[in-house]
């Protein structure tokens, strides 16, 4: 993207700047712009900058924000005085970027710019539509999502989840993958681990205008066995077959919607701190709300990486382990029927039919 933006504003590589692709470093004359990720935060501590660039700094805790601070100690001989720019997505207004960053902020010392989609010309019309269509479907999402409003996400569909750090040391015992196929939004590819009945999921692929030809390049370099199962949407079963050709082994998805997000409600999910966009998607991943009344269907709104998991862990679900359908469940609890003395996926009740 970086790089983009130079470009479109007329500078040429190699000639008004440099890559060093290793270090992840930008030069430009006596100017170096360097791109760093926060797993260890205390790497930081030795360097030393005139201006920091956080994304999405919500995402980040404020001892994390304490030693990028920290960072803004080298010398300038302009006047001018080091900067630090932080950019985010509101979510709550309890969260400490907004208590401490917003409504506490010393209003002379810094400078807070609200914008919405409206000031962006290079989206296209059909995310704005779902932006704007958010207002029939949950107001707290258009509130956020739409307006750059602080918000309390109310109705959340999965709570059952933890971000780990240990996703390389976890041996498993299976692995397959989820694929949810996009183009203006994002193609998300996740690996699934299974251990002790619990998955283990990572992030792989999520980028838009993807074409066929570029996603199997994408899946040959970072998926190490394409003999692996790849759970696909089952929507597009012409481009499965595609990769098929190409050597994947893709194969379409189960879809049920609401009987997937009840299975992996049951689950502990384990998502790998590397995983961006789904931490973001499940941290906001809502049901629809009419007036009052909560109805059992999520928002269709960012969740396409949420998507590509549960096609993979719903799909690859063991039989002794299979959650009953909601239709199943009701005939359950009906007076008529034997009482309901079973856990989920464990045991079937006297009353209830094959599948």
């Amino acid at each position: 993207m970086t790089l983009d933006i130079l470009g479109a504003d007329g500078y040429e590589i190699d000639k008004d700047y440099s890559l060093n692709k290793t270090d992840l470093e930008v030069h430009a004359g006596n100017n170096v712009m360097r791109f760093t990720g926060l797993d260890d935060p205390q790497k930081l501590k030795s360097s030393s900058y005139n201006y920091a660039y956080i994304e999405e700094i919500t995402e980040f805790t404020s001892d994390d924000l304490f030693f990028i601070t920290n960072t803004l100690r080298r010398p300038r001989t302009d006047g001018r005085k080091n900067q630090l720019f932080m950019t985010f997505n509101p979510v709550a207004e309890s969260h400490w970027v907004w208590q401490e960053k917003v409504l506490a902020r010393d209003q002379v010392k810094s400078a807070l710019v609200h914008s919405t989609h409206w000031d962006n010309p290079f989206l296209p019309d059909s995310y704005r539509q779902n932006l704007e269509g958010l207002i029939s479907k949950n107001e707290n999402l258009y509130r956020v999502y739409t307006l750059g409003e602080p918000g309390v996400l109310e109705e959340l569909i999965y709570s059952n989840y933890d971000i780990v750090r240990n996703y390389d040391e976890i041996e498993p015992e299976s692995v397959s993958y989820g694929l949810d196929f996009g183009f203006n939004h994002p193609t998300a590819l996740v690996e699934c681990k299974m251990r002790d009945g619990e998955p283990y999921i990572r992030e792989l692929i999520y980028q838009s205008h993807l074409t066929n030809t570029q996603l199997i390049d994408l899946i040959k370099q970072r998926v190490p066995d394409t003999k692996k199962r790849f759970y696909c949407d089952s929507a597009e079963p012409a481009r499965i077959q595609e990769l098929r050709m190409a050597g994947i082994n893709a194969m379409p998805a189960e879809k049920n919607v609401i009987d997937g997000i009840n299975h992996l409600k049951t689950l502990k999910l384990h998502i790998d701190y590397q995983s961006p966009n789904l931490q973001k998607e499940i941290r906001q991943y809502s049901y629809v709300k009419k007036g009052d009344i909560v109805l059992e269907e999520p928002v269709k709104f960012y969740d396409d990486a949420l998507d590509a998991s549960r096609y993979v862990i719903f799909s690859q679900r063991m039989t002794g382990r299979q959650p009953f359908r909601s239709a199943e469940i009701k005939r359950a609890l009906n007076p008529s029927v034997t009482a309901l003395k079973f856990k989920f996926g464990q045991s079937k009740p006297a009353g209830l039919g094959s599948r």
